[in-house]
Order: C-alpha cells, then structure tokens, then sequence
C-alpha cells in the first residue's frame, strides 16, 4: 500500500531511486547493488534453467540475454549467411562482423556497416534483445516479460538452427497460480469478474 506512482519510489526530478523505502518489502535492499539481487516470492522458477532460485531476476535475465545473442550470431552466420554482432554504444547498435571474429571491432561499428541483411525472424528478435538490454530497470518493472520476450525469440531462432542453443532447464513462466499468463487467470477475461467460488484463496 502507498506504492502506486513512479515518484513513490524514484525521486521525481533525478528519477534516482528511493532505496530507503525498498526495505517495506525486501529487507536485503540497502543501497543501489542491492535492487539487482531482489526476487519475488511469486517467482519461484528457475527460468534460465541454472539451478539457481535465489539470484535475483536481474541476472536471470542477464542468463537470457546471453543465450539469445548466440542464437542470433549462430542464425545469422548459418542461416543468412552473414555474420552479426552488436554493440551498445554505436547506432544503429547491429552491425556487419565483416572479419567474422563474433565482436565488433571499432572499425565495424559505424553507421555505414550497419547490418541490413535482416530476416523477418531475426530483426524480431534483435528487437526484443535491444528492447531488454535497453531497459536497466526492466528486472523492477516487467521482468517476467522481458524473459518471455527473450526465451521466444531464443525457442524461434532455434527452430531454424537446429537447436543450436541449448534451452534445456529454461522457463518461460511461473507454476501454478502464479503464472498470470495462462488460462487459469485469463478464464474470466470477458465476465469482467471472478466468480466467488474461484476466489477462495486467503
């Protein structure tokens, strides 16, 4: 409660974030570093598939972002034919890896090597990639979404690489009654409500 506006938990003129008003929920939060080891209780999955359930959404997210970056270096050496690579801080930030080494060297990463050998499947997918990596604070304000943006466009580009990339352990969603995606939750979408008999849960 007295959590329903931006300005409750970010200063409104610096956007800094509040971190003293963190601890109402999660004791662990002292200081900036502490906001990327935050999980929720209702994410009890192990979505990247690491074994680890205790590391914040912050670095399962990471996880995925790592494993759909090789999904598109792998697509578009193997698929298009011609070799990818990104950098953060260069527009239009996907650029021809013309030496084909898997970085892009300072000499690449210039407006006029821009990657323009994109496939519909591919630029999908280094959309959703740049739209995670883009959004420092997505762990905080979606991370369930970002990771089902980057698992499907990772379980996509896989499909025509042969399973290149390995997706074993990985989830998209929550179990049971914590998955807000499924039919469990959408059900009643059109009655407007839940009927009481549905709702018994403390």
């Amino acid at each position: 409660d007295g959590y329903a506006e931006c300005s409750d938990c970010h200063n409104p003129h610096s956007l800094e974030i509040r971190t003293e008003r963190c601890d109402t929920c999660h004791g662990n939060v002292k200081g900036q570093a502490d906001l990327k080891n935050i999980r929720y209780i209702g994410s009890m999955t192990d979505y990247y598939g690491d074994g680890n359930m205790s590391e914040g959404i912050y670095y399962e997210i990471e996880g995925f972002k790592a494993t759909l970056y090789s999904a598109i270096l792998a697509y578009a050496a193997n698929v298009v034919g011609v070799p990818i690579g990104y950098d953060s801080h260069s527009y239009p930030y996907f650029f021809t890896d013309a030496n084909a080494n898997g970085v892009i060297d300072p000499s690449e990463a210039n407006y006029g090597n821009r990657y323009t050998s994109f496939t519909p499947r591919l630029l999908r997918a280094c959309y959703n990639f740049q739209v995670v990596q883009k959004d420092p604070g997505g762990f905080a304000h979606g991370g369930k979404y970002l990771i089902e943006l980057l698992y499907d466009s990772t379980e996509d580009l896989n499909s025509m690489i042969g399973g290149a990339v390995s997706m074993a352990g990985m989830h998209r969603g929550d179990e049971g009654h914590f998955d807000g995606s499924t039919e469990a939750w959408r059900h009643w979408d059109e009655d407007g409500e839940v009927p009481g008999r549905c709702a018994r849960c403390p």
